[in-house]
């Protein structure tokens, strides 16, 4: 990324904190959140077999139904309507990722 894109990204950032009227802060040590460094970690005797690919955790984001963080990461990176449609019509995220490969 040069150094353009991230004055204009920062600025961005600002820009939409703006429009959206407000910030949100999270204070992870308040909240009941496992930290992790990999999908075989093991905390609280709970396997962390959590990843952009983990399925069974839908959510919503932007107005758009989503079944894995996968699919809405390689969507970010077309901006091809027809692409980001197929990616998010794929079952799972791996799916997505084989799609795009």
């Amino acid at each position: 990324m040069s150094t353009s894109n991230f004055l204009s990204t920062t600025s961005s950032v600002s820009e939409l904190v703006a429009s959206l009227g407000r910030e949100e802060r999270l204070v992870a040590s308040e909240l009941p959140v496992w930290c992790f460094k990999k999908v075989t970690d093991i905390v609280e005797g709970i396997e962390m077999r959590l990843s952009n690919m983990a399925g069974g955790y839908p959510f919503e984001f932007g107005g758009v139904n989503w079944l894995s963080s996968e699919q809405l990461y390689l969507c970010g990176e077309f901006t091809d309507e027809a692409i980001q449609r197929e990616l998010r019509s794929q079952t799972s995220g791996y799916a997505a990722k084989r799609f795009i490969k």
